[in-house]
């Protein structure tokens, strides 16, 4: 299979290619600045906003992995963010519609659903969450992603080209074995371990109310940033800078749903979605079967997500709170490997 891959030269690039060309692939790179990437049998310097060079680089595919995008809301001013996430990935669609190219996975996020960087977070509509539920984005970020997969709606009424988007886990670019050596990681766990096990040993309306509270701060916080003035900080992270350290850490493993990716397990789930023979546009969760936190799902649930309709018969011991039993009847894939073969070394002093 002859697969173009836009954005080749970037870290979730090089671990996908490298199991690409393991599988037999011939990967035709795409990026804006050239680098030597193992497995890339050609390469082509451009942008996904230059239209013609992109689909004069793209002749001769078979299918596309469109990995290129600006990562965060505060990378670039908001029209910069929209002309290369969004108007980037129009282009690659249209590419493959004209070239006759009727598949490919895209690089979603999580954060289409807007529960993360968002200036005005609402509570989640149910859990475990899927490619179904309901976006209410208020950032800039965000709001590309909720876009792009429209546009892979789109493109399958207009033209019948199929498409996977790939909503990724935490923490994607380490093996897990790795990932649990950094001490960083561990406190992080730790402390957010410490305080939902604290809330779960209160009366329910109290724990509730302390729920509330740390979520009332966050959003004060995030809107304060957001609204600052300033659309966007090169190389801060302009919310986080506001949050308390148990802010942020609430922040970052709970808005993202407690759900961790291998790396290799990002690899296997990319190259799976590139070689399944599915129809339709579908967003789907690439994520660990299991939640970050070692807790039954039944438990955390109702307690991190007030709102939520729970839906326990799909959250059975310690569940990932997102969806991955549709991933793998979608695409025929499960991660291999957990964080919760590691949840003794994790939480074992807690």
């Amino acid at each position: 299979m002859k697969i173009f891959v836009t954005g080749s030269t970037g870290r979730v690039a090089e671990i996908v290619i490298e199991e690409l060309h393991r599988r037999g692939a011939e990967v035709i790179g795409f990026a804006i600045d050239p680098k030597e990437i193992k497995g890339v049998s050609e390469f082509h310097q451009g942008s996904v906003t230059d239209y013609e060079a992109l689909k004069a680089a793209m002749k001769g595919c078979e299918t596309v992995l469109h990995l290129a995008a600006l990562r965060m809301p505060y990378d670039a001013p908001e029209q910069v963010l929209f002309e290369v996430n969004v108007g980037g990935t129009f282009n690659v669609f249209k590419a493959c519609a004209e070239l006759g190219i009727k598949k490919l996975s895209v690089a979603s996020s999580p954060n289409a659903i807007g529960y993360y960087f968002g200036v005005d977070i609402r509570d989640l509509s149910y859990l475990p969450v899927d490619g179904a539920h309901p976006s209410y984005t208020t950032d800039p970020y965000s709001f590309s992603k909720q876009a792009i997969e429209e546009i892979g709606r789109y493109f399958y009424r207009r033209f019948g080209i199929s498409s996977v988007f790939m909503r990724l886990g935490l923490e994607f670019t380490y093996k897990i074995e790795d990932l649990v050596k950094l001490e960083s990681f561990r406190a992080d766990l730790a402390s957010l371990r410490k305080l939902v096990d604290g809330l779960l040993a209160l009366p329910e309306k109290e724990a509730a109310r302390e729920v509330r509270l740390i979520e009332n701060g966050i959003d004060q916080m995030r809107r304060e940033a957001m609204t600052c003035g300033v659309p966007f900080k090169n190389g801060t992270e302009y919310v986080n800078d506001k949050l308390s350290k148990e802010q942020y850490i609430f922040n970052f493993y709970v808005h993202n749903f407690l759900m961790n990716l291998d790396s290799r397990d990002l690899a296997s789930g990319m190259a799976a979605a590139l070689e399944s023979d599915i129809t339709g546009s579908h967003d789907v969760f690439l994520a660990d079967y299991a939640n970050m936190l070692g807790i039954e799902s039944a438990k955390i649930a109702p307690l991190l997500y007030p709102g939520a309709k729970v839906d326990y018969a799909r959250l059975q011991g310690y569940d990932a709170l997102v969806d991955y039993r549709a991933t793998e009847s979608l695409i025929g894939w499960r991660a291999k490997y957990s964080l919760a073969d590691f949840y003794d070394t994790l939480y074992k002093n807690i």
